[in-house]
């Protein structure tokens, strides 16, 4: 596409010059140029140098967005990648329970639920919240 750009470029630059050339020839007291009204807009969308110009922020601009996309897919995985490193393990050392009443019964005081206590450790690289 670079390539057919500067090819343009140079044809219209080449074709914009000789109308000027043309012009002033025929009449040199003359400052303003007759241009065909096609050549003046393919000139100013790609005549050298300021329709290249354009054309070359917009390029540029292109460019860094496709940069920038990249760079966020990149922190994205390696953000996943660092989670799945360190991660924390838990491992439950022991499980205790505590008996409770057998029926749980509506206005009985003595009535008390089962219970489980554990002990858990972290046997990963990150912290974990136990809650």
């Amino acid at each position: 596409m670079f390539v057919v750009l500067v090819a343009a470029s140079i044809a219209v630059t080449g074709y914009h010059a000789h109308y000027d050339r043309r012009s002033l020839e025929a009449n040199p007291k003359e400052t303003r140029v007759e241009v065909p009204g096609w050549l003046q807009v393919s000139y100013q969308a790609v005549g050298w140098p300021e329709g290249v110009t354009v054309w070359a922020l917009l390029l540029t601009l292109i460019v860094i967005a496709e940069q920038t996309d990249e760079t966020r897919r990149s922190a994205d995985i390696s953000s996943r990648v660092m989670v799945a490193q360190f991660r924390p393990k838990l491992i439950v050392r022991k499980i205790a329970m505590t008996k409770g009443t057998m029926i749980a019964t509506f206005g009985v005081e003595d009535a008390r639920p089962w219970t489980a206590d554990f002990d858990i450790a972290n046997a990963g690289q990150g912290t974990a919240d136990t809650r």
